[in-house]
């Protein structure tokens, strides 16, 4: 199977959702999806906290679904969402790799 894969938004209202997917399985032994929303996208305005990430949830399930089909993707058995912009030390910042950038660059940074 494949590691990572990137997917694009049916229009732009959702742009960013679930627009990256990392398969961890074999880094980890166990079936474990990684999945980014950015932009827009990941600074949901749901009432709560909770309603938020479980709308995030869902735009991942929708869009696995739109990928594989309703069929081949089953309910997680376990869930987890994050929120970044609320996290002290990031919020909600992450690294961007520049155009012609080298793995030796991520080495400098590590």
């Amino acid at each position: 199977g494949r590691d990572f894969w990137g997917w694009t938004a049916p229009n732009g209202r959702r742009r960013g959702e679930a627009f990256q997917f990392w398969n961890l399985q074999r880094s980890t032994g166990r079936p474990l999806l990684l999945v980014l929303h950015a932009g827009r996208a990941a600074l949901r305005k749901e009432d709560t906290r909770e309603e938020a990430k479980e709308a995030a949830i869902r735009a991942t399930m929708d869009a696995l679904r739109a990928i594989f089909g309703e069929e081949a993707v089953p309910a997680p058995t376990l869930k987890l969402a994050t929120q970044w912009e609320h996290e002290h030390f990031s919020r909600g910042v992450y690294s961007h790799v520049a155009v012609g950038a080298t793995a030796r660059d991520y080495d400098v940074l590590a």
